[in-house]
């Protein structure tokens, strides 16, 4: 909603634009005044477009071409945001909503073009607070306590033959995605934490999975290990996958 805001307000400037702007081209040569309204309408219906379109795609059916224009509604994000501050919208909230459009949509891009490198990129604060071993760099070091979902995660990572990485913020984040080079990534992460790493990666596919947070922000946080492994069922199927899963639960 704040990026079609957003949207309103940039064709309402333009509009103003073009109305000041236009008379003076006229004046140094006729037809340049035509042109520049031209300009200014295709422009502003472009935008609109591409923010209907963008919706229809996420929510519906629509054709993997229709795409294309998710990445003009990409670059609105700084100004809905920037909009959203000042009515008092909650970045929170702007950041979830960001996060689930953009899930819809890489769900179905990926669904269409089926990445071989995949990346899973989970936040330290999943691992026990109390936990002595150092799994940042290397989660095999996870000795399979059971006190925190890490272990799942180990054995999530043999059975997709996945690298599978803890990050302690996004430059760490960022590091190990420019050294394994993945053609798609899975993220568990708070909501500020993924909306940034989307908009980092872009226009690399990210499915980003919010973490629970039982006990605050970024200690002995939580989360749903089976919406991970549904993910990465639609990626990488194998005929075993239900069997997989069970000895993952197990």
């Amino acid at each position: 909603m704040l990026a079609g805001l957003a949207i309103l307000i940039y064709t309402a400037a333009l509009i103003a634009i073009a109305g000041s702007v236009a008379p003076r081209l006229a004046l140094v040569f006729s037809p340049l005044g035509k042109i520049f309204w031209i300009f200014i309408i295709f422009f502003s219906v472009y935008l609109w477009v591409s923010f209907i379109l963008t919706i229809l795609f996420a929510y519906t059916n629509l054709p993997l071409f229709l795409y294309l224009p998710f990445k003009t509604i990409f670059y609105l994000v700084p100004s809905a945001m920037l909009l959203g501050k000042i009515l008092g919208v909650k970045r929170e909230s702007f950041e979830k909503s960001y996060i689930d459009i953009s899930n819809r949509i890489n769900k179905k891009r990926i669904a269409k073009q089926k990445p071989k490198k995949v990346l899973l990129l989970l936040p330290h604060c999943l691992q026990a607070a109390d936990c002595p071993w150092k799994i940042t760099f290397d989660i095999e070091n996870c000795k399979g306590c059971g006190k925190c979902s890490i272990a799942k995660f180990v054995e999530i990572s043999h059975r997709y033959n996945i690298p599978t990485f803890v990050a302690t913020g996004g430059t760490i984040a960022r590091r190990i995605v420019k050294k394994t080079r993945p053609e798609m990534i899975v993220a568990v992460a708070c909501e500020r934490d993924l909306f940034s790493g989307i908009i980092d990666v872009h226009p690399m596919p990210i499915i980003g999975v919010l973490n629970r947070r039982p006990f605050g922000p970024c200690y002995n946080t939580e989360v749903d290990v089976e919406e991970i492994i549904s993910i990465l069922d639609t990626v990488i199927p194998h005929p075993d996958n239900d069997k997989g899963r069970e000895s993952i639960h197990g």
